[in-house]
């Protein structure tokens, strides 16, 4: 007879397991966000507006990146809540990869002013 299988969130309560979709969440929001986001940059700068008139992109692109900050620091927020409610921690390379992303967007508009 076959053993069931273990599930991954097995002895986790449910807002431990809740907590831990919503940080994924946000930190795939924030990814989303800024490559989105760069992506916006990019046709602002291959397509450009004559004369003095701000890009019509150029709008949109600073409400993702108002966006895709606040998902970033959220899930900066939630990294260590993911720790404190869990029983078994998320794999390393998944909390370094979170960390990087919820930087990413500050570090992109600390980027873009300097450009600017």
């Amino acid at each position: 007879m076959k053993k069931p299988r273990r599930q991954f969130d097995e002895g986790e309560s449910r807002s431990a397991v809740a907590l831990t979709v919503v940080w994924m969440l946000t930190c795939m929001s924030t990814a989303v966000g800024c490559f989105v986001l760069l992506a916006l940059r990019l046709l602002i700068l291959a397509f450009p507006v004559r004369g003095v008139r701000i890009h019509p992109l150029a709008q949109a692109a600073g409400v993702l990146l108002f966006v895709a900050m606040t998902t970033g620091v959220l899930c900066l927020v939630f990294t260590p809540l993911v720790y404190r409610v869990r029983i078994v921690p998320p794999p390393r390379t998944v909390t370094v990869g979170a960390i990087a992303i919820g930087l990413a967007p500050i570090l992109l508009a600390i980027l873009l002013s300097l450009i600017k």
